[in-house]
């Protein structure tokens, strides 16, 4: 494996420049960093009822899987950030390619727009934004997913975010775990930019909460966006999406049975139990 290219990253130090976060799920061994095409310092956050810290260095390169005995893909994501050693980490997931300069890309993106949060393609993402260098706004920043997001981490320590445990795979509530991560860094005033170049492939498979846009869907899309935008914008969220995605689900529910099922997921009682 070929030594991190001239970005500054040092194995085994709180001061590395750059780290992928990766989660992921009953891992025995550290297979899946060749298997991503990870050739940078990368830690992964293993949920596999067992807690503990495995550590090797490999041609310069610091490889750390925490094993976890917490579920929960939020849980997760808050883990790795608690322990990453890197100044800018990138969000990651195991059904992805990496791009060999990855690195490289994230920290050019950083050093030219100056963000706190920096969004980024993926090869077979469905969902795109325009494609310049731009600030992006809180309803743009639904279309992302988080394996899209890489971080400064000083920046996000300081404003006290994390991603909500009552959110994403592994709860009953679906996803919107990085919708409401993005909003809450918005409220904090952090700079969040949008940066056109492809960072990994990202491999086609089954979702673990997505199951059709029918209207336990919708159900739960109201409450979800209730939960992190209050009623009123979630009220003209689900207005839009209703209206002008007939094409998505008019296979899955009807249009009146998607309006109704948004309505009565906004209006719930927020009750987001832990998992």
């Amino acid at each position: 494996m070929a030594a991190v290219g001239g970005m500054g990253a040092v194995a085994g130090r709180d001061d590395m420049e750059f780290e992928i976060l990766m989660s992921c799920m009953n891992q025995e061994d550290f297979a899946l960093i060749d298997q991503s095409n990870i050739r940078t310092n990368v830690l992964i956050v293993n949920q596999c009822g067992r807690d503990g810290m495995r550590e090797e260095t490999l041609d310069g390169v610091s490889r750390r899987m925490l094993d976890s005995s917490q579920k929960g893909l939020s849980r997760s994501r808050n883990a790795a950030l608690q322990h990453a050693r890197g100044e800018f980490c990138l969000i990651a997931d195991d059904d992805e390619t990496f791009a060999e300069d990855v690195e490289q890309i994230v920290l050019r993106a950083f050093r030219e727009t100056g963000a706190d949060i920096v969004a980024f393609d993926l090869e077979d993402y469905p969902k795109r934004l325009k494609k310049t260098v731009h600030r992006v706004g809180k309803f743009e920043s639904l279309k992302l997913s988080s394996c899209q997001l890489a971080l400064r981490r000083k920046a996000i320590l300081e404003a006290g975010l994390a991603f909500d445990v009552h959110l994403g795979a592994g709860t009953e509530n679906g996803a919107g775990e990085e919708n409401k991560f993005l909003w809450d860094a918005f409220r904090a005033g952090l700079k969040v930019y949008y940066y056109p170049a492809y960072i990994a492939r990202l491999a086609q498979g089954d979702s673990s909460w997505f199951s059709g846009y029918d209207r336990e869907y919708f159900y739960k899309r109201g409450k979800v966006t209730s939960y992190y935008m209050g009623r009123f914008w979630a009220s003209a969220y689900a207005a839009y999406f209703v209206v002008t995605k007939r094409g998505l689900y008019r296979k899955d529910c009807g249009f009146w049975e998607a309006i109704r099922a948004s309505v009565k997921g906004i209006c719930s009682e927020k009750n987001f139990g832990d998992i």
